[in-house]
């Protein structure tokens, strides 16, 4: 990844002097030939170095548990209120000729 930053930040100046086909701008290498040159190596140095295939990891988990101390007696007091009588101080006068249904003129 290091390889392809370092490449996209110094495009300009790696096409403008480092490319091997600056001299032939028909090619549209724009620097490409040493970003291929800089994986290869890259790709060469990291195989050199294998690990062997025997390795073993070790992993220490440390867990820590905070004790939470609770009192020996808790009081715990609910209050239940209920209502059992409903007030409706709202009031209409009611007309039943009110209702008028659509007449239709024919």
């Amino acid at each position: 990844m290091g390889v392809f930053v370092w490449f996209e930040s110094n495009r300009s100046f790696i096409a403008a002097n480092l490319c091997e086909n600056r001299a032939r701008p028909e090619m549209h290498c724009n620097g490409q030939c040493v970003l291929m040159k800089k994986l290869k190596a890259l790709d060469e140095k990291s195989s050199e170095k294998d690990l062997p295939q025997n390795v073993k990891y070790e992993t220490f988990i440390c867990l820590m548990q905070d004790f939470i101390i609770m009192p020996e007696q808790m009081s715990i007091c609910v209050k239940n209120t209920y209502v059992t009588y409903y007030n409706a101080y709202y009031s209409f006068i009611h007309f039943k000729n009110n209702f008028r249904p659509p007449r239709f003129k024919a």
